[in-house]
């Protein structure tokens, strides 16, 4: 069974990563491996392998009546320009997926 890690280890962990040390590095300190330790920082959340938020900024509609963030723009009732596409499955399609219906 892995080592389990402590809130000491976790502590010296965050501080040593601040300081700009390899994963090799405080893996040899530690006693454990560098993919242990980059685990650990990812899953601490000191890495900068990922982040909170999108890479993107999302556009935030407001309604301007009540002020309240709305999900979708309304786009008015459905007409043939605006309706979503369906179209029917061939024969051959229903009868070769028969569990997907």
């Amino acid at each position: 069974m892995a080592k389990q890690w402590t809130k000491e280890l976790d502590d010296a962990l965050t501080t040593m990563h601040g300081a700009g040390m390899t994963a090799k590095e405080i893996g040899s300190i530690m006693d454990r491996t560098a993919g242990a330790v980059g685990q650990r920082a990812f899953h601490l959340g000191i890495t900068k392998k990922r982040s909170d938020s999108l890479p993107i900024d999302i556009p935030t509609y407001f309604d301007d009546e009540t002020e309240v963030p709305v999900d979708f723009m309304w786009r008015g009732e459905p007409t043939e320009w605006n309706a979503p596409k369906t179209k029917q499955k061939p024969l051959w399609w229903t009868a070769m997926m028969w569990w997907r219906k």
